[in-house]
């Protein structure tokens, strides 16, 4: 009789597939019930921007829309639709806290501000990118409080504003890269994460270069866009519009664990960002379903939390619970991208065994 021996071959299997969206968010809601602490933050910076002085912009916003005048033979249809958006700006202008650049300034939530219609932002695809600390009132940008209204400071000059603007950016990435570490180990108790000035220069570093090649593409598209408009045809041009905004969206989404890997794993800029590309590549469909599910959350939660009259303390409510959603989808990324990371190292380990 002839005996076989079979021996396991530790190469012939994989690892255990990593965590998916539903369940990384699900252990992201525990983290956060059993470490109620981690939402101190964007609660602090709610109660800031409700409760203190506004830097208002007003004057510089009237001259600009005073700027915007049609000439006196416009199609009426385009005056029309012209004088809606010139309205909207100026509520806009009238709302505009500079101080809420310290909550990231998220343009589609913004544009659901009271008195202005509520639409959406492609370029919202761009909050992915979770590095400032969230706030409900920096997308509110209330001008009263239960107390009254608001006190403002008006600001008129261009250059102090510009200064302001980036000084109030560095704080906000500042501040939002000390509640990333805050997340990531609440997440990974004991792990080792970047340190805290390497980490906060990494991340700034990152979301100006993110920034600028989006607005130095954007101004060249836009460019490209009114030229083919003119010389061909409206149809093109839109054809070219989606295309700019569907290349917008795939780059947001494979960089959109860039800071994750900064500060998790303590990678530089561009390992971080290889790194990113790598774990959206190999885990498409995964990576995808987390990111359109984490922004509908956040998408749908952002109508919920405005609902409160701004003057009304029931808008506490709406800022505990953005507190806790934020934190929640937050450390859920964490889980997410740590999951898919540890296994692709356990797969490159067990190719070279």
């Amino acid at each position: 009789m002839v005996k076989y021996l079979f021996v396991d071959d530790t190469r012939s299997t994989n690892p255990a597939s990593p965590i998916g969206a539903f369940a990384a968010l699900w252990t992201g809601f525990n983290c956060l019930v059993a470490k109620p602490y981690l939402i101190l933050a964007p609660l602090a910076l709610d109660a800031f921007l409700w409760f203190t002085p506004r830097l208002t912009l007003v004057s510089i916003f009237r001259e600009m829309i005073g700027m915007m005048i049609l000439p006196p033979n416009t199609d009426p249809i385009i005056a029309d639709q012209m004088k809606s958006v010139l309205e909207a700006w100026a509520t806009f202008g009238d709302r505009f806290n500079l101080l809420s650049i310290l909550g990231g300034f998220p343009i589609n939530q913004v544009l659901k501000a009271p008195g202005m219609t509520p639409m959406f932002n492609p370029i919202s695809i761009l909050s992915i990118f979770p590095v400032a600390i969230r706030s409900v009132m920096a997308a509110r940008m209330p001008v009263e409080n239960p107390f009254g209204i608001l006190a403002s400071i008006e600001l008129s000059d261009p250059l102090q504003v510009a200064g302001l603007w980036m000084m109030l950016t560095i704080i906000g990435l500042g501040l939002g890269t000390l509640f990333h570490r805050a997340i990531a180990a609440g997440v990974a108790p004991g792990a080792k994460l970047g340190t805290t000035w390497r980490s906060i220069i990494h991340i700034i570093l990152f979301m100006f270069l993110l920034f600028g090649v989006v607005l130095f593409a954007g101004t060249g598209m836009m460019l490209v866009i009114g030229l083919v408009s003119l010389l061909f045809s409206a149809t093109i041009s839109m054809l070219l519009l989606f295309f700019g905004f569907s290349l917008i969206f795939w780059v947001a989404v494979y960089l959109a664990f860039t800071p994750h890997g900064i500060i998790r794993y303590r990678l530089n800029l561009f390992r971080a960002m290889a790194g990113s590309v790598t774990i959206v590549r190999r885990n498409f469909l995964g990576a995808i379903g987390f990111i359109v599910l984490a922004l509908g959350i956040g998408y749908i939660g952002s109508w919920v939390w405005l609902l409160p009259p701004e003057e009304s303390w029931f808008n506490i409510l709406g800022i505990l619970g953005h507190s806790f959603v934020s934190a929640t989808i937050l450390a859920a990324s964490y889980i997410f991208y740590q999951g898919r990371y540890e296994w692709g190292l356990a797969l490159l380990a067990r190719q070279n065994a």
